[in-house]
Protein backbone atom coordinates (compact mmCIF):
# COMPACT_ATOMS: atom_id res chain seq x y z
CA UNK A 1 0.00 0.00 0.00
CA UNK A 2 3.00 2.29 0.48
CA UNK A 3 3.67 2.38 -3.26
CA UNK A 4 -0.01 3.00 -3.90
CA UNK A 5 0.02 5.98 -1.53
CA UNK A 6 3.12 7.44 -3.17
CA UNK A 7 1.64 6.96 -6.63
CA UNK A 8 -1.61 8.67 -5.64
CA UNK A 9 0.28 11.53 -4.01
CA UNK A 10 2.50 12.01 -7.09
CA UNK A 11 -0.55 12.06 -9.33
CA UNK A 12 -2.18 14.73 -7.19
CA UNK A 13 1.02 16.78 -7.18
CA UNK A 14 0.91 16.75 -10.98
CA UNK A 15 -2.76 17.77 -10.93
CA UNK A 16 -2.06 20.65 -8.55
CA UNK A 17 0.90 21.78 -10.68
CA UNK A 18 -1.22 21.64 -13.84
CA UNK A 19 -4.01 23.57 -12.13
CA UNK A 20 -1.50 26.23 -11.08
CA UNK A 21 -0.10 26.55 -14.61
CA UNK A 22 -3.56 26.71 -16.18
CA UNK A 23 -4.74 29.37 -13.74
CA UNK A 24 -1.77 31.58 -14.63
CA UNK A 25 -0.26 31.31 -11.16
CA UNK A 26 3.14 30.37 -12.55
CA UNK A 27 4.66 33.33 -14.41
CA UNK A 28 8.07 31.81 -15.02
CA UNK A 29 8.89 31.82 -11.33
CA UNK A 30 10.25 28.80 -9.53
CA UNK A 31 7.64 26.36 -8.26
CA UNK A 32 7.42 25.95 -4.49
CA UNK A 33 7.50 22.18 -4.12
CA UNK A 34 6.38 22.34 -0.49
CA UNK A 35 3.19 24.09 -1.59
CA UNK A 36 2.56 21.42 -4.22
CA UNK A 37 3.08 18.58 -1.72
CA UNK A 38 0.84 20.08 0.95
CA UNK A 39 -1.89 21.09 -1.49
CA UNK A 40 -1.81 17.67 -3.18
CA UNK A 41 -2.02 15.94 0.22
CA UNK A 42 -5.08 18.03 1.13
CA UNK A 43 -6.72 17.24 -2.24
CA UNK A 44 -6.00 13.52 -1.87
CA UNK A 45 -7.36 13.54 1.68
CA UNK A 46 -10.56 15.21 0.52
CA UNK A 47 -10.96 12.88 -2.46
CA UNK A 48 -10.47 9.66 -0.51
CA UNK A 49 -12.09 10.53 2.80
CA UNK A 50 -14.81 13.06 2.03
CA UNK A 51 -17.63 10.56 2.50
CA UNK A 52 -16.11 9.17 5.68
CA UNK A 53 -15.59 12.65 7.13
CA UNK A 54 -19.22 13.56 6.44
CA UNK A 55 -20.34 10.32 8.08
CA UNK A 56 -18.09 10.94 11.11
CA UNK A 57 -19.48 14.46 11.53
CA UNK A 58 -23.05 13.15 11.39
CA UNK A 59 -22.19 10.41 13.87
CA UNK A 60 -20.56 12.87 16.26
CA UNK A 61 -23.65 15.09 16.08
CA UNK A 62 -25.90 12.34 17.44
CA UNK A 63 -26.66 13.02 21.10
CA UNK A 64 -26.53 9.33 22.03
CA UNK A 65 -22.93 8.90 20.87
CA UNK A 66 -19.80 10.12 22.57
CA UNK A 67 -16.55 9.62 20.71
CA UNK A 68 -13.31 9.91 22.60
CA UNK A 69 -11.43 12.94 21.37
CA UNK A 70 -14.35 14.26 19.32
CA UNK A 71 -13.51 17.80 20.31
CA UNK A 72 -9.87 17.46 19.30
CA UNK A 73 -10.00 17.76 15.52
CA UNK A 74 -6.30 18.39 14.88
CA UNK A 75 -4.93 15.57 17.04
CA UNK A 76 -3.30 12.71 15.18
CA UNK A 77 -5.53 9.66 15.59
CA UNK A 78 -4.17 6.77 17.60
CA UNK A 79 -4.05 3.50 15.75
CA UNK A 80 -3.22 0.30 17.52
CA UNK A 81 -0.90 1.97 20.00
CA UNK A 82 1.40 3.27 17.27
CA UNK A 83 3.35 6.43 18.01
CA UNK A 84 3.13 8.98 15.21
CA UNK A 85 5.67 11.68 14.57
CA UNK A 86 4.63 14.96 12.98
CA UNK A 87 5.65 15.56 9.39
CA UNK A 88 8.79 17.65 9.25
CA UNK A 89 7.99 21.34 9.31
CA UNK A 90 10.13 21.73 6.19
CA UNK A 91 7.29 20.13 4.23
CA UNK A 92 4.75 22.67 5.40
CA UNK A 93 4.95 26.11 3.78
CA UNK A 94 4.19 28.22 6.84
CA UNK A 95 6.43 26.11 9.05
CA UNK A 96 3.96 26.33 11.92
CA UNK A 97 3.17 23.61 14.41
CA UNK A 98 -0.52 23.67 13.39
CA UNK A 99 0.31 23.16 9.73
CA UNK A 100 2.68 20.28 10.50
CA UNK A 101 0.03 18.71 12.73
CA UNK A 102 -2.61 19.04 9.99
CA UNK A 103 -0.31 17.48 7.36
CA UNK A 104 0.51 14.64 9.75
CA UNK A 105 -3.14 14.00 10.56
CA UNK A 106 -4.10 13.93 6.87
CA UNK A 107 -1.24 11.59 6.00
CA UNK A 108 -2.09 9.20 8.85
CA UNK A 109 -5.78 9.12 7.94
CA UNK A 110 -4.99 8.43 4.27
CA UNK A 111 -2.50 5.69 5.15
CA UNK A 112 -4.93 4.00 7.55
CA UNK A 113 -7.74 4.20 5.00
CA UNK A 114 -5.60 2.59 2.29
CA UNK A 115 -4.41 -0.13 4.68
CA UNK A 116 -7.95 -0.98 5.76
CA UNK A 117 -9.19 -0.90 2.16
CA UNK A 118 -6.33 -3.10 0.94
CA UNK A 119 -6.64 -5.65 3.72
CA UNK A 120 -10.43 -5.71 3.58
CA UNK A 121 -10.16 -7.33 0.16
CA UNK A 122 -9.22 -10.54 1.97
CA UNK A 123 -12.75 -10.87 3.39
CA UNK A 124 -15.79 -11.40 1.24
CA UNK A 125 -17.98 -8.29 0.91
CA UNK A 126 -15.68 -6.27 3.20
CA UNK A 127 -14.66 -3.73 0.50
CA UNK A 128 -18.35 -3.08 -0.06
CA UNK A 129 -18.82 -2.47 3.67
CA UNK A 130 -15.88 -0.05 3.74
CA UNK A 131 -17.39 1.73 0.72
CA UNK A 132 -20.75 1.90 2.49
CA UNK A 133 -19.20 3.41 5.61
CA UNK A 134 -17.07 5.95 3.78
CA UNK A 135 -19.29 6.99 0.89
CA UNK A 136 -22.93 6.09 1.32
CA UNK A 137 -23.61 6.36 5.05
Amino acid sequence: QYEHLLSLWRSHVAIVADRRVCSGGDDGEEVDERYLLVEALADLHTELLDGFLRWRDKFRALPSTRMAGADRESVIPSAGGAVWEHVARALCPKSSAEEASECSRQLVEIALYLLVWGESGNLRFMPELVYLLTELA
